[in-house]
């Protein structure tokens, strides 16, 4: 058990449960903005139709900070796939490798 501030006691989980709530807050006001709470009341509480039920699990996954650590995970490895990274290389214009390059990917047109 571990002691707050005010000198209550508290079991691990719900220390764990502050952590993450703290940090999930410092995440959403680094993305959002310091207005991120008036964007998200008038997204989330405006009326209208919804594209997912409140019940359905995209909703839960979408509502959680850790999908910014997901979506970053995701662009690291997808960048560790050297076919991948070439086609993003030409679609921003990024000169090809030379023949004798480091790169075991098949080629498929030379320079």
């Amino acid at each position: 058990m571990a002691e707050t501030h005010l000198g209550r006691r508290r079991t691990n989980g719900s220390v764990t449960l502050d952590v993450r709530r703290r940090i999930g807050a410092q995440v959403f006001e680094r993305v959002a903005g310091t207005d991120g709470a008036a964007k998200r009341a008038r997204i989330h509480f405006s009326e209208g139709e919804r594209w997912f039920a409140p019940d359905r699990p995209i909703r839960t996954v979408h509502g959680d900070a850790s999908i910014f650590v997901g979506g970053l995970r995701a662009l690291l490895l997808q960048s560790l796939h050297p076919l991948a990274m070439g086609r993003s290389g030409r679609a921003f214009g990024l000169p090809r490798r030379t023949r004798g390059g480091g790169c075991s990917a098949r080629r498929t047109s030379w320079p």
